[in-house]
């Protein structure tokens, strides 16, 4: 809308102007708005930026914006914003776990069935592995879903690329690079299945066996990576 382009046109104003706390405030406005309209493309996006512009300032807002998140999430109901929202913050808790581990891993393990405090800071590393591996699962458990679903939707927090055309430009494939990403990116995460990266690429490759171009990319991704962790 037009709204929504005039705050995203006073930000880059302010990034030409080298003012990253103005682009930090416009970029909570356009939070704000698209909370209410509950527009996930301009929310997730105006996050993402507002999540680097933080840390170029030296601070970041990954608990708020995991707190933010779990609300969201426990209030939608349609399996696309449900994957997309966990896979957030699947890599929000990753960040906030690898950022903070060395005191997680100072205090001591309680059940992990037990409920957690509603302040992250408190959790266990146990309590931190529930969590991320439920998310996990919340982000692929109706993978079938998103291989109908249109990436175009969420413009303009995804970005449609030519790539994209090699999986005719669905939402699976955008979660599942972005997941798998997220694995690489923090290979040690609390009590970390074992080959999970690996095991999410074959479990996609199977999802798109009729489809041969999208399955020669993936393979040819999974032996780049391999190499490179070797």
């Amino acid at each position: 809308t037009s709204s929504f382009k005039k705050l995203w046109a006073k930000y880059e104003s302010s990034v030409e102007q080298g003012l990253p706390k103005t682009g930090i405030d416009i970029l909570s406005k356009i939070q704000d708005k698209a909370k209410g309209k509950r527009d996930i493309g301009h929310y997730f996006k105006a996050t993402y930026l507002k999540a680097e512009q933080s840390m170029s300032l030296g601070y970041s807002d990954t608990k708020k914006n995991i707190e933010e998140l779990e609300e969201w999430l426990a209030g939608v109901d349609t399996p696309d914003q449900k994957a997309i929202i966990s896979a957030i913050l699947f890599s929000n808790y990753l960040n906030y776990f690898n950022n903070n581990r060395y005191k997680f891993n100072e205090l001591t393990d309680i059940e992990a069935s037990e409920k957690p405090s509603d302040d992250i800071d408190q959790w266990t590393v146990n309590q931190y592995q529930t969590r991320i591996n439920d998310l996990y699962d919340a982000i692929f458990v109706d993978s079938e879903f998103l291989l109908t679903k249109s990436a175009k939707d969420y413009i303009p927090f995804i970005e449609i690329h030519d790539f994209g055309k090699y999986f005719n430009h669905d939402l699976y494939h955008v979660i599942y690079t972005f997941t798998l990403n997220t694995l690489n990116s923090y290979p040690y995460g609390p009590g970390w299945r074992e080959n999970l990266a690996s095991d999410l690429r074959d479990t996609t490759i199977d999802l798109y066996h009729k489809n041969s171009d999208g399955v020669l990319l993936l393979e040819l991704d999974g032996f780049t990576s391999d190499r490179n962790f070797r």
